[in-house]
């Protein structure tokens, strides 16, 4: 009888979910944090510079008075985006609406962060269904270990007992990704 560590299919899942999580908030989104700080960074400017006049306002009534947001809708001819701040600030409305010129360049970095913001969730998307699929072929330890070393250095050491090899090949096109997020950020 073998040696080699086979998991319950409960602790298998356990094991995957926790995997991708740990892969993906290792290169993805550490590249998706960076983008929404810079994304906060231009919303808190759009906010200070169309809540200046209304400062007095603010400042001269009870916070109750007012709703809070994160939020600054932008908005230019028929088309608009939404942008968060990191904190709530007081407003008068649920978003801080924006009118912006289409070649404010604030407006343009903000509309590039947030097809960039979606490009990576789509990406993450696609490589945690990657990973997934990579995972459901790996039923013990050991072919963890073999296949996919990355993965076996994140796996909790309770679960480290290999003592067969099995060969799988569909890890190559997730190290792949994963190290082309890493070298972006």
């Amino acid at each position: 009888m073998s040696e080699e560590k086979v998991v319950s299919h409960k602790m298998n899942k356990a094991i995957r979910s926790g995997l991708v999580t740990l892969l993906v908030e290792d290169s993805i989104d550490k590249k998706m944090n960076e983008l929404k700080k810079r994304e906060a960074e231009i919303a808190r400017k759009f906010y200070e510079r169309e809540m200046a006049g209304f400062a007095y306002v603010i400042k001269s009534k009870p916070f109750r008075f007012f709703t809070t947001t994160r939020d600054i809708l932008l908005s230019r001819e028929g088309h608009s985006i939404v942008i968060e701040m990191d904190d709530f600030r007081p407003a008068f409305n649920r978003h801080v609406f924006v009118e912006v010129r289409a070649d404010d360049p604030d407006y343009i970095e903000a509309r590039e962060i947030k097809d960039k913001i979606d490009e990576i969730r789509a990406s993450r998307r696609s490589v945690c269904q990657e990973i997934m699929k990579a995972l459901t072929l790996i039923n013990t330890t050991a072919q963890l270990k073999e296949q996919w070393p990355e993965a076996w250095d994140l796996l909790p050491p309770e679960y480290k007992d290999p003592k067969k090899n099995l060969p799988m090949k569909p890890v190559d096109g997730i190290r792949k990704t994963l190290a082309e997020f890493k070298q972006a950020s």
